[in-house]
Order: C-alpha cells, then sequence, then structure tokens
C-alpha cells in the first residue's frame, strides 16, 4: 500500500482550519487515504442527562489547618440545576440548596451550621478539565455559619467579606462529586476555647453521590482523525499545533476502550517541541478494526494558564 511504504505522514493544522501535508520517503508513491485533522475554536461541555439533580454525602468534615480541629457532620444534602446537551460552557450548573445535618465537634460539642446557597444566591459550578471519565472544577461563591455552645464563627474565602472557593471533582463511573481543597478561611469566631481561630485557612471534605447519574465530558481543543491499515507501520507524526510555543506536553492515555492501541507509543514533543509522533506496534497496527482515541494535553508558553486538550481518533481498518 503506498500508506504504507511512505515513512512518514505529516499532518498539519492551523487554527480555524486544517490543512494536511504528506511527506513520502523515497521510493515515491501516490498518497494513500490522507488523515483529517481539525483544530476546534474553544472546548465546550456536554451534559447528559442535566437538569434538576440532587446528592447525598454521608460523614463530611471541616478541619481548622492551624488547630488541625475538626467539625463533622454526619450527612449533608445538596440541590442543583445543571445545564444540559452538548456546547455547553463553564459555570455548567449552580447549586442552589446546601444542608449540613448532626455535626459535632471536640468533645462532642454539637454545632449548627448552615450556608448561603440558595435559588437567588447559587454557588457556581465551574469545569476546567476532563480526562478518563473524571472532571475537575471548583465550586465558588461559599460563605457559611456555625453555631454552638460558646462557639461561633463564619467560613468564607480569604478575607471575611469575600466569598471561598473548593476544588472538586465529578466521575461518571460512580456518579460522586468530591469536595476538597479551596481557599477556605474561618472568620468572625466568637468563643471557641481557642479551637478554631480568626484567619485560619481551612479544608471541607465531602462525597457526594449525585442523582440521577450524570455523564459529564468535553469536546477537545483540538481534535484528529487518523485512518490507519491494520499491518501498517506509518510513524504518523502530528505537526503546527495551534499556539505560538514552546510547548510543555501533558501525559497522553489511550481512552476507552484501551484496545490494542495500547502497545503504541506515543511521543508528545518529538522530534521537535511542536510535534507529537504516533508509533505503531511492533509489526504493525493489529488486526482488531475499530475506533480508539488518544487523548491528552500540553500548554503554550504563550498562555500559561490555559491549557489545551488534545483528542487523536485512531481508526484501524482492514
Amino acid at each position: 500500500m503506498a500508506r504504507e511504504l511512505s515513512s512518514l505522514a505529516r499532518l498539519a493544522v492551523a487554527a480555524g482550519g486544517m490543512a494536511v501535508i504528506a511527506g513520502l520517503a523515497a521510493p515515491p508513491a501516490v498518497a494513500g487515504p490522507v488523515a483529517q485533522a481539525r483544530s476546534l475554536a474553544g472546548a465546550t461541555w456536554i451534559i447528559t442527562p442535566g437538569g434538576n439533580v440532587t446528592g447525598s454525602a454521608g460523614k463530611t468534615t471541616l478541619k481548622d489547618k492551624s488547630t488541625s480541629t475538626s467539625l463533622s457532620c454526619s450527612s449533608s444534602d445538596i440541590a442543583a440545576t445543571l445545564k444540559s446537551g452538548s456546547g455547553q460552557t463553564s459555570p455548567i450548573g449552580q447549586i442552589t440548596s446546601v444542608t449540613l445535618s448532626n455535626c459535632t465537634g471536640p468533645d462532642g460539642l454539637v454545632f449548627t451550621a448552615t450556608t448561603s446557597a440558595s435559588p437567588s444566591n447559587p454557588w457556581p459550578l465551574n469545569t476546567s478539565t476532563y480526562s478518563s471519565g473524571v472532571t475537575h472544577g471548583t465550586i465558588t461563591n461559599i460563605q457559611a455559619s456555625i453555631s454552638g455552645a460558646g462557639c461561633s464563627a463564619t467560613v468564607a474565602g480569604t478575607t471575611s467579606t469575600t466569598s471561598g472557593q473548593v476544588t472538586v471533582t465529578y466521575t461518571n463511573s460512580t456518579a460522586i462529586l468530591k469536595v476538597s481543597g479551596g481557599t477556605l478561611h474561618i472568620w468572625n469566631v466568637s468563643g471557641c476555647f481557642g479551637l478554631i481561630n480568626n484567619g485560619d485557612a481551612a479544608t471541607f471534605t465531602a462525597a457526594y453521590t449525585v442523582a440521577p447519574a450524570e455523564a459529564i465530558t468535553k469536546k477537545p481543543d483540538v481534535a484528529f482523525t487518523i485512518p490507519v491499515k491494520v499491518g501498517g507501520t506509518t510513524t504518523e507524526q502530528i505537526t503546527n499545533f495551534p499556539g505560538t510555543g514552546p510547548f510543555t506536553w501533558g501525559n497522553f492515555t489511550w481512552d476507552t476502550p484501551p484496545g490494542p492501541p495500547g502497545a503504541a507509543t506515543v511521543k508528545p514533543g518529538f522530534p521537535v517541541n511542536g510535534d507529537l509522533q504516533i508509533v505503531p506496534p511492533n509489526g504493525g497496527w493489529p488486526n482488531m478494526p475499530g475506533t480508539y482515541k488518544l487523548v491528552g494535553s500540553y500548554t503554550d508558553s504563550a498562555n500559561p494558564k490555559a491549557t489545551r486538550t488534545v483528542e487523536i481518533t485512531i481508526k484501524i481498518q482492514k
């Protein structure tokens, strides 16, 4: 096959359009099927089914990072509204209610915990990255208060008047929203026996099971489709990724199904910083026709805060 006789298939992608260049080694050959490459204008999210959801958690914990004092609640429930369908942007939803039940501190001190989340003052659910069924993001606009015998305080952000945020992950396979980290601090402390102090950083940890279960995925910033032949040994080289470079490359992994391409070698940033190579397994692509996805990311030094996601679809054909 002409495609297999070529030593290198070179693909060039420009932002907002597509270009494909086939680089052929001697002996000359007629070009075979070309791989289509496309650069997307911007990543968007797909939420299914979306709409009104609830979340239930067992033990939740607010911990003062300075004193290591923990305030735990035996259960917590949330209500939220999510966007629905494809083409959605962050924030993908709003948390409209958070309740915390049976809260206690050291020595069995009983506390009441209330939050500011409401339909008129929702907490945005922001999404940032997605990989292998897991979405990473934050919940913002957080404010809360605690009160008990001889102790009361508020929870906010880095100042007493700014709202805080927490880090979250949502896993499609388990429908669990995990909460951790963030910028929470304790303020307006009254009493409390030195267990918590004004200005102390705090963490809140919880794991909410979401119902109905949601499937949240992200369309990539840059996407390629590369058809290959069973037994083909051509090294696929992708070049001219959107951006000015140099790039910092993240890990590239085979998404589901992992399939036979798992034995292929992926070389981001090779042979030069702006290129990526996919080397077939020894003996060529296996006799298992199908579609397999390789996912990864890179960051452009010109905009180090913006990570571009990449999805490469390998179509093995007979």
